[in-house]
C-alpha cells in the first residue's frame, strides 16, 4: 500500500503555519476547513492542490481541519492507513494529529468530534473559518457536512483561496524536481512536435492543426513511448500526464490564451506557434515556441526583440523584486526598443506555475505588489497578436518557458531551454526548385548577417544582380555612416574621449641599478685584464686602467664585433642621451644636476675564441635579464581577479580537453567546469586555470566541421598568468580527428576500412560539436545575459595574413578572428573606427585591409594578401556591422597620419574628420602604367629604425646567425668612419628620392 511521505507532510505543514503567522492579512482567521468531495472533472483546482501538497495524493471524500495546534482529517479506512507513516514519524510528537475514520452510513459523530476539537483549541464563542467557498464539493459526505453546519451560527466562513495560493507559491526541492521532470516531458514533446512540422513542410504534406496535435497527444498514451519518456526523465509513467492537448496554430489565426485549441485548418507554411503543457505528480510545466517559414526582415527584427525581452524577464525575476516592477521594466523595453508594439502590450508577461497551471496571485502584471521569492516557479510568457508582416499577412509571436527562481547570486533555472528559441534555430527558408545546395547555403548565411537581401535566382543572375544592388545600398549606407562618424568624433572630443589610456612601460632607472653592495663583493679570482660575466649578479666586469669595473648589464644598449686581421674588436655601446634610446623610459644618474653617462667602451683581443665566448655570455645574460624584467612587467600589468566561487551543486562540464597556451611542457587532459562566477579548468595533475565571467571580453565556440579541433575560447579584458606567461586569450579544445592508426593491425581489402574511418570521423565530429554546443547553451541558460557565446560565420570567412602567415579569418557577431592557428588573432569590432582597402587595383590578385581603431594611440591592424574575389563579401560584412570603410590604390603610412591627428584632434574634426581622406580618395585616378612596386606597404616610423645588434629593449631571436657579429656593416653609426657615414648618406638620399616617386596619402592638416 502507498504511504504518505511524512517528511514532505511536516515540511509543508510548517510552511503553512509560517505563512499564517507571518502575514498579517491572515491574523483574523482562527482555523481552516478544507472539504474535498467526489471528483467532478477539474472544478476543484485549489482543493486538489492543497491535498496533493500535503499528501502527494488527491484525498477525495475527506474533510481537513487545521488550527495552529491541531491537524485533523476525516477520511476512509484506506486513507487513514496511508497516514500511519505521518503518525510514526519523529516529528509527530510536536503536533496534535487526529485521524478520524469515516463511517459508510452516518458521520454525525465524526463531524461532532471534529468541531469539538475546534471549540477546545480556540475556546471562543465565535470563530472565523477559512474555506474554499468558491469550489463546490459534491457527494453524500459533503451533503452531511452541509446539513451539520447549517444551524451553527457561531461559525463565520470566509474564502481562503489566496491563503492557499500563498502557501503553494514557494516550492521546495522536491516540488521543483517534479516541475523539472514535467519540463523534460514538455521539451521532449515540443521537440517531437517541431520535428513533425519540419517533416510535413519538407514533404509538402497537408495535415490539419488538430491532426498534428492529436499525434503528439498519442505519444503519452502509447505504452512504449511512455516508457521511453519515463526512463529519460527518471520518473514513473503513472505520474505523467498532459496539462492540455498540444496546440498548433498557423495561417493568420492565433489565440494566445493557454486554453486555446488547435482548429481544423491545414497547417500553413508561414508563422507557426506550437505549445505543450505537461504535469508530473500534478506539478505543471509549459513551453511555447514560434516558428517562421520564409520570414521577412521586419519579422526577424521584431522576433529578436521579443526574444531579448523574454530573456530579460527571466533574468530579472530575482528575490526581492516586485512583480509589477518586472512588468514595468518590460513595458519600458517595448517602448524603447520596439515602439511599434506599444499598442499591443499584453496584460501580463506570465504567472506562477506549480500544482496549479496558473497561480493567480503571481501574475506578472502592472498591479501585482507581490515580491519574488527563491523557490517560486514562473511560466514566463511574452506574446503579441494581430501583427502585420511586410507581406500584408497577419501573424503572432509567442515564447514561453518554465523558470525556477534561485537565490540572488545564482542564475535562474530555465527548465525548458533545450528547445532553442534563437532566431537561427526557429526560422526556415523554403528554396525554389533548381537551386543547388551550394547557393542555398551561401544565400542563407548572407541573409543571416543581413548583408545581401535579394530574391532567389539562378547562380549567375544571383551574383550579377546582388552585386549591383548591394553596391548601391552600400554607398548609400556608407554616406550615412560618414555623418554618424563625424558626430561621434565631435561627441568624443567634447567628452575628452581622446585622452590616452596608454600605460607607460617600466622605466629603466640607471641611477638605481646595482650589481654589488661594495668593492669587497667583487669576486677576487677574476683576472684584471679580462672581461668577465657574473650572471649571478647581472654584472659585466670590464678592465679599465688595470682595474675591474662592474657594470649592470642593463646599462649596455648593444654591442658589435669587428675583425681586422688577427685583431678582434668588441665595442660596447651604453645607453646615453644621444643613442636613440627611448629617453622617456630611462633615468640617468646626475651629479650637480648634470647627467652622467658613458657613451661606449672598446676592447681589443687576439684570442678569437675568448671574444666569441664573451659575446655569447653577454647575449645570454641580456636575454635572462630581459625575461626577468618582462615577467615583472607582466605582473605589474595584471589586474587582480575575483576569487572563483565554487558551485556545490551539479556543475556543467566538458571533459578530456587540452588548454592553449599549455600550463606546462607536458600536455595533459583536463576538465572545464562552470562555477558561480567563472570557469575552472583542472588537469589530471591538479593544474588549474580560472577564468572569471566579468573578465571575459568575447566567448567563442569553434565547431570542428572543417577544422581539426573543436574549442571553447575566451578572449579576456585583462591578462591572466598561465604558468609564467601573461595571456589575453585562453582556449580549451579537443582534437577532432581519429586516434593514430596501429600499422601492425591487419587491414581488410578494398576500401572498406577507409570508408568506415570516414564515417567514424564524421560521427565523432558531429558528437563533439553536439557536446560542446550543449555545454555552452547550458552556460548561457544558467547565466542569462552574463555571457553569450559567439559562433563563427564560416561562409563569410576569407584568407589573409594578419601576422607572418596566412590563415582563415572568420567573422563572429562582435569579432574578426582566427583561433585555430597559434598565435590567436581576435579583433573586437566595437573598437574599430574605420577600415581601409589598400592596393585595390583590378589586375592585382590580392589587396590589404587595414583597421584603424578608436584609440588613436593603438597601432593599426593590417591584414595582407586577401584574395581580390573576396572584396565584395568583406565590404558587405563591414557595411552590415556599420563600419565605415574606403578604398585606395595605394598604401598609407598610418603611423604618421595618426601622429598628426593626435597633435591637433580638434582641427582634424573641424576639417571634417575622416571625410578628408574619404573625399580625397574618391577623386584620385589610377595610373595603369605604375608597377606593383608602387603599391608596396610603407613602413611606419617605428619600423624604420636602424638595425642594432642585440638591443636590450628589443626582442631577441635565438636563431640569429653568427654573421650578425661580423664586419663593419654591423657597427652602429656611433663608431663608423667618415667613409662609412658618406656611404650611408648617399643611400639615404636615394631612398628619399624613391619615396618621392611613391604615391602617398597627404596627412590631414588644419586649415588656417
Amino acid at each position: 500500500m502507498s504511504k504518505v511521505k511524512a517528511d514532505i507532510f511536516y515540511q509543508h505543514h510548517k510552511q503553512l503555519l509560517s505563512v499564517w503567522n507571518k502575514q498579517p492579512q491572515y491574523a483574523n482567521i482562527d482555523a481552516f476547513i478544507i472539504k474535498n468531495g467526489k471528483d467532478q472533472g477539474g472544478n476543484k483546482i485549489k482543493t486538489s492542490a492543497i491535498s496533493m501538497w500535503y499528501f502527494g495524493f488527491d484525498f477525495i471524500d475527506t474533510i481537513l481541519l487545521i488550527t495552529k495546534k491541531t491537524f485533523a482529517i476525516i477520511g476512509g479506512n484506506k486513507k487513514i492507513n496511508m497516514l500511519k507513516s505521518v503518525q510514526e514519524h519523529a516529528e509527530a510528537k510536536e503536533y496534535n494529529l487526529v485521524f478520524i475514520e469515516k463511517d459508510q452510513a452516518n458521520n454525525s459523530n465524526q463531524l461532532q468530534q471534529l468541531f469539538e476539537i475546534l471549540d477546545k483549541d480556540l475556546n471562543k464563542s465565535s470563530f472565523n473559518i477559512g474555506t474554499l467557498a468558491k469550489e463546490q464539493q459534491v457527494g453524500p459526505f459533503m451533503t452531511e457536512y452541509d446539513s451539520f453546519i447549517k444551524d451553527k451560527n457561531q461559525y463565520k466562513f470566509a474564502d481562503c483561496s489566496v491563503f492557499v495560493q500563498d502557501c503553494l507559491s514557494v516550492k521546495d526541492q522536491n516540488e521543483i524536481s517534479y516541475i523539472g521532470k514535467a519540463a523534460k516531458v514538455s521539451v521532449y514533446l515540443e521537440s517531437k512536435l517541431i520535428k513533425e512540422i519540419e517533416t510535413i513542410i519538407e514533404d509538402e504534406g497537408k495535415k490539419t492543426h488538430s491532426q498534428i496535435a492529436t499525434m503528439i497527444e498519442g505519444l503519452i498514451e502509447n505504452e512504449k513511448e511512455l516508457k521511453k519518456i519515463s526512463e529519460e526523465i527518471g520518473g514513473e509513467s503513472d505520474n505523467l500526464d498532459l496539462a492540455y492537448v498540444p496546440i498548433v496554430q498557423s495561417g493568420g489565426k492565433y489565440d494566445l490564451k493557454p486554453n486555446a485549441q488547435s482548429n481544423e485548418d491545414i497547417l500553413s507554411y508561414d508563422t507557426i506557434i506550437v505549445s505543450v503543457g505537461t504535469k508530473y505528480m500534478e506539478y505543471h510545466a509549459n513551453i511555447v515556441r514560434t516558428l517562421f517559414i520564409d520570414p521577412t526582415n521586419d519579422q526577424k527584427k521584431i522576433y529578436q526583440r521579443v526574444y531579448e525581452l523574454q530573456n530579460q524577464i527571466a533574468v530579472q525575476l530575482k528575490p526581492g523584486i516586485k512583480l509589477k516592477t518586472v512588468y514595468e521594466n518590460a513595458v519600458n523595453f517595448i517602448n524603447e526598443k520596439v515602439p511599434q508594439l506599444k499598442d499591443k502590450i499584453p496584460a501580463n508577461f506570465g504567472f506562477g506555475i506549480g500544482l496549479e497551471f496558473r497561480e493567480s496571485n503571481l501574475y506578472i502584471n502592472a498591479k501585482n505588489e507581490k515580491e519574488v521569492e527563491e523557490g517560486m516557479v514562473f511560466n514566463v510568457v511574452v506574446g503579441f497578436d494581430n501583427l502585420q508582416s511586410e507581406k500584408e499577412k497577419a501573424y503572432a509571436i509567442q515564447i514561453s518557458d518554465t523558470v525556477a527562481i534561485r537565490k540572488q547570486n545564482t542564475p535562474n533555472a530555465v527548465m525548458t531551454f533545450k528547445v532553442s528559441k534563437k532566431y537561427e534555430d526557429i526560422s526556415y527558408s523554403i528554396q525554389d526548385e533548381g537551386q543547388d545546395e551550394e547557393q542555398e547555403e551561401e544565400e542563407d548565411d548572407l541573409e543571416k548577417e543581413n548583408i545581401i537581401q535579394d530574391g532567389r535566382r539562378t547562380r549567375n543572375a544571383y551574383h550579377k544582380n546582388t552585386t549591383i544592388v548591394s553596391e548601391k545600398e552600400r554607398q548609400k549606407h556608407q554616406l550615412e555612416l560618414r555623418e554618424v562618424k563625424l558626430k561621434e568624433l565631435q561627441e568624443r572630443y567634447n567628452n575628452n574621449g581622446f585622452l590616452s589610456n596608454k600605460i607607460n612601460s617600466r622605466a629603466l632607472e640607471l641611477d638605481k641599478v646595482q650589481c654589488y653592495g661594495g668593492p669587497q663583493d667583487i669576486p677576487k679570482e677574476y683576472k684584471k685584464n679580462q672581461i668577465h660575466i657574473d650572471a649571478a649578479h647581472n654584472a659585466i666586469l670590464l678592465p679599465v686602467n688595470g682595474e675591474l669595473v662592474p657594470f649592470h648589464i642593463s646599462l649596455i644598449k648593444n654591442y658589435s664585433k669587428n675583425d681586422e686581421g688577427k685583431t678582434h674588436t668588441l665595442r660596447l655601446n651604453f645607453h646615453n642621451p644621444g643613442s636613440g634610446s627611448n629617453l622617456a623610459n630611462i633615468t640617468f644618474p646626475k651629479i650637480d644636476g648634470q647627467i652622467v653617462f658613458i657613451k661606449e667602451l672598446t676592447f681589443r683581443s687576439k684570442n678569437a675564441k675568448n671574444m666569441l665566448e664573451t659575446i655569447k655570455k653577454i647575449k645570454d645574460l641580456q636575454a635572462k635579464v630581459k625575461q626577468t624584467d618582462q615577467e615583472a612587467k607582466n605582473k605589474d600589468e595584471l589586474v587582480e581577479q575575483d576569487k572563483l566561487q565554487l558551485r556545490n551543486t551539479k556543475r556543467p562540464a566538458l571533459r578530456n580537453l587540452k588548454v592553449r597556451p599549455a600550463i606546462s611542457k607536458q600536455k595533459v587532459n583536463g576538465m572545464l567546469e562552470l562555477h558561480l562566477n567563472g570557469f575552472r579548468y583542472m588537469t589530471t595533475k591538479n593544474e588549474k586555470v580560472d577564468v572569471i565571467f566579468k573578465n571575459i571580453k568575447h566567448a567563442i565556440f569553434q565547431p570542428c566541421d572543417n577544422e581539426m579541433i573543436v574549442a571553447i575560447h575566451f578572449n579576456l579584458k585583462n591578462p591572466i598568468m598561465i604558468g609564467k606567461k601573461k595571456v589575453w586569450d585562453v582556449q580549451f579544445y579537443t582534437e577532432a580527428g581519429l586516434p593514430p592508426e596501429d600499422l601492425n593491425n591487419r587491414r581488410r581489402g578494398h576500401d572498406y576500412d577507409e570508408i568506415e574511418e570516414e564515417q567514424m570521423e564524421k560521427a565523432r565530429r558531429k558528437k563533439l560539436n553536439k557536446d560542446f554546443e550543449a555545454f555552452y547553451k547550458e552556460v548561457e541558460n544558467q547565466l542569462g545575459d552574463k555571457i553569450k557565446f559567439e559562433v563563427p560565420y564560416a561562409n563569410l570567412g576569407f584568407y589573409g595574413s594578419p601576422s607572418r602567415s596566412t590563415c582563415l579569418l572568420q567573422p563572429t557577431q562582435n569579432t574578426l578572428m582566427n583561433i585555430i592557428e597559434f598565435p590567436f588573432f581576435i579583433m573586437s569590432l566595437e573598437e574599430v573606427e574605420l577600415a581601409c582597402f589598400e592596393r585595390m587595383i583590378g589586375r592585382l590578385k590580392n589587396f590589404d585591409l587595414v583597421f584603424i581603431f578608436k584609440d588613436y594611440e593603438k597601432q593599426v591592424t593590417r591584414i595582407a594578401s586577401i584574395p581580390i574575389d573576396k572584396a565584395e563579401i568583406v565590404k558587405n560584412w563591414l557595411n552590415s556591422q556599420n563600419i565605415l570603410y574606403f578604398e585606395s590604390t595605394k598604401s598609407f603610412s598610418w603611423a604618421n597620419i595618426l601622429k598628426t591627428i593626435r597633435q591637433d584632434i580638434g582641427g582634424f574634426i573641424e576639417d571634417g574628420g575622416w571625410n578628408i581622406i574619404l573625399g580625397e580618395d574618391e577623386g584620385e585616378d589610377e595610373d595603369p602604367d605604375e608597377g606593383d612596386e608602387d603599391f608596396s606597404v610603407e613602413q611606419d616610423e617605428e619600423e624604420e629604425e636602424s638595425e642594432e645588434i642585440s638591443e636590450s629593449d628589443e626582442d631577441f631571436d635565438d636563431e640569429e646567425s653568427a654573421s650578425d657579429f661580423e664586419g663593419d656593416e654591423d657597427l652602429s653609426e656611433e663608431g663608423q668612419s667618415w667613409s662609412d657615414l658618406e656611404e650611408n648618406a648617399r643611400k639615404e638620399e636615394e631612398r628619399r628620392k624613391q619615396q618621392q616617386v611613391k604615391p602617398t596619402k597627404p596627412v590631414p592638416q588644419k586649415r588656417r
